[in-house]
């Protein structure tokens, strides 16, 4: 059986697994208390436990990371026609809680809206930072819904960045039709991304996507990094923090 060109499957569903990087015992041994500790943002659930750290590629840490993402992120140049930068990087947790769902939606919004980014030319890369099966919450994709918008979506209505909520909470800002998004799911699927601790993933901007809980003896962690087009740089500076959208547009 001939394999899938992970390239040509993003461009056409809207995701692809690149599989294991050769690289996956690093992966399973990284500190992780080093990006908790020097995170300069982070939002914990109401367990107090963590549910993301925000701007890990600011850490100095992120440099040990580095050249084991380089397979990767040569994959999204070719992805992309274009030299990159990184967008946003954080680390997502899973925890067996009602609030530790996201809601399915699409991320490019919140980066027009928020960020005044022009176009969806970006790329999301996941590293799994744990084994990540169908009990473990991941992460979950509509193939080709990054091609299908709904008539009610209000993509140029403007939402004033709240950082309290709204963007990285259960209660998301830009919400989707929910009957329509069920339609949707239907007739094209729902595709599960998993894989093993070390293994990456990327995901369109537009596609639609959410994950639920974890059970308690099977939660995941995932890094994922948002890498931007060079010449897709905000048309005015994001007024949001520097750990939500990163200020330096030179090509990485």
């Amino acid at each position: 059986m001939q394999a899938i060109d992970p390239i040509n499957l993003y461009i056409r569903s809207g995701y692809a697994n690149l599989g294991g990087n050769d690289n996956n015992e690093f992966w399973s041994k990284i500190n992780l208390s080093e990006f908790e500790n020097n995170s300069p943002f982070k939002v914990f659930e109401d367990n107090g436990n963590i549910r993301s750290c925000y701007g890990i590629h600011q850490i100095k840490s992120y440099l040990d990371l580095k050249p084991h993402l380089k397979k990767a992120e040569d994959t999204i140049r070719e992805i992309l026609q274009d030299d990159i930068y990184i967008h946003q990087s954080k680390i997502n947790y899973k925890e067996n809680l009602p609030t530790a769902v996201w809601p399915w939606h699409r991320d490019f919004p919140f980066w027009k809206n928020y960020d005044n980014i022009p176009e969806s030319k970006m790329v999301n890369l996941i590293v799994f930072l744990d084994n990540v099966t169908l009990d473990s919450g991941p992460l979950q994709v509509i193939p080709q819904s990054h091609l299908h918008f709904f008539e009610d979506e209000k993509k140029d209505e403007k939402i004033e960045f709240n950082a309290l909520s709204g963007s990285f909470s259960s209660d998301l800002d830009f919400e989707l039709p929910p009957k329509k998004v069920e339609e949707l799911a239907k007739s094209n699927g729902i595709v599960s991304l998993l894989g093993q601790v070390g293994d990456i993933s990327f995901f369109h901007p537009d596609v639609i996507h959410q994950s639920s809980f974890g059970k308690d003896n099977n939660k995941r962690k995932l890094l994922i990094l948002t890498y931007n087009a060079c010449s897709n740089k905000p048309s005015t500076p994001s007024p949001r923090p520097v750990y939500f959208a990163f200020p330096v547009y030179s090509p990485i």
